[in-house]
């Protein structure tokens, strides 16, 4: 079931009068649509790429999306020009990013060549190594020095680990078996790497500076993505035997909770604020959207046909949307003046509640009160009292 059957939304994006404020993207490997969801809103928006897409990437600052396609290249969506698209020639399977947005990663599934390319003029640099048998997934430190290459089919199992400075790559065996590395996630701090063994049924914890094992923890086979929250204490895990995420604590290293998704559950972007987990289903063309503050599922995003990749931006960006702004009633001072009522027999004062906006004190007008001026005003008050007692002695 494809999005086009279901949407009462734009049909893309340039319609919407502005990028959302955190943007989550979407590939479809059953359709050359990509799918732009509002990660505060749910909201969403469908772009025609020309062709079917497996991986995506953002720049941090929300300005690009790159999709890594079937057999067209990487696809750039140049989100501040209008939602333009381009094209880097050359095949791609799986992406990645640097993370000051300068230069994304590409590895090719067959050939296992990952490429680099500079964001700025969409264009390799020249540099590239070959890694293990069918890169699937990679991840990039924090410092942007290495990048870990999850090699699917190598046996024994390997992750290669590339150094940026040079651009020389390193395989390191994980597994003695044919144990399939699907996922892989650098702890915010550097020091440590999960990697999610598909075929194994097992989650590893590597330290980074030699690419030891330090735990492991049982996990269902047909496990793929892991992502790290900004702290590094929990890391999600997708579980498609058993369509759920679980979620793991990196402090005891156990499994302490489970979340029901949809089905064949692939990938996972994290919001920026940690405030929700986005799932792509692949088997029922949904996203699950979760609040990670009580690991439970908000809602379910109708997308694209066979979602997989999942990218979320900017770096900055929060998930929550922002309350409407209520602009109070301005408040009037009450003033109190007295009002003089005059009968034909008396004169009496009422006091008077009377709602103004003038101010309380007039200003000095730099006019003075002459003695001619008093003297009428006496005479004045004089003949109103004496008039008042004639018209009572009648």
């Amino acid at each position: 079931m494809g999005i086009a059957a279901i949407l009462s939304v734009p049909a893309s994006p340039t319609a919407l009068a502005s990028p959302p404020v955190c943007q989550v993207w979407v590939t479809s490997r059953g359709d050359s649509h990509v799918t732009l969801i509002d990660g505060a809103t749910s909201a969403v928006s469908s772009l025609d790429i020309s062709d079917n897409s497996w991986n995506v990437v953002m720049t941090p600052d929300g300005s690009k999306a790159y999709f890594a396609t079937d057999s067209s290249g990487i696809r750039v969506i140049d989100i501040d020009g209008g939602y333009a698209t381009s094209t880097i020639s050359g095949a791609s399977f799986v992406l990645a990013i640097s993370p000051d947005g300068d230069d994304v990663y590409s590895g090719e599934w067959s050939s296992g060549i990952v490429t680099e390319v500079d964001t700025a003029t969409d264009t390799a640099t020249g540099r590239s190594d070959t890694v293990g048998i069918n890169p699937i997934a990679m991840a990039v430190s924090p410092d942007g020095a290495d990048i870990y290459v999850a090699n699917y089919n190598s046996s024994p199992a390997t992750i290669t680990k590339i150094a940026t400075s040079t651009f020389t790559a390193t395989d390191y065996q994980v597994d003695p078996g044919g144990a399939a590395p699907a996922g892989v996630a650098v702890s915010p701090d550097g020091t440590k790497l999960y990697s999610v063994l598909y075929f194994g049924g097992e989650v590893q914890e590597i330290r980074t500076s030699d690419m030891t094992e330090l735990r492991t923890v049982t996990v269902p086979t047909n496990s793929r993505d892991v992502v790290t929250n900004s702290t590094g204490s929990q890391i999600y895990i997708t579980s498609s035997n058993t369509n759920q995420v679980l979620v793991i604590d990196t402090l005891s290293f156990a499994v302490t909770d489970t979340i029901a998704v949809g089905v064949q559950p692939e990938k996972l972007a994290i919001s920026p604020d940690d405030r929700f987990l986005f799932v792509t289903n692949e088997a029922n063309d949904s996203v699950s959207k979760i609040d990670l503050s009580t690991n439970s599922v908000v809602d379910t995003i109708a997308v694209n046909d066979q979602p997989y990749g999942i990218a979320i931006g900017p770096s900055s960006c929060t998930t929550v949307a922002p309350a409407p702004v209520v602009t109070p009633a301005a408040v009037v001072p009450e003033t109190s003046v007295e009002t003089t009522t005059t009968t034909s027999s008396t004169t009496s004062v009422v006091p008077t509640t009377v709602v103004s906006s003038l101010p309380t004190e007039l200003p000095e007008t730099g006019v003075e009160i002459t003695p001619w001026i008093l003297i009428a005003t006496i005479s004045l008050t004089t003949g109103m009292v004496m008039a008042s007692r004639r018209r009572q002695q009648t």
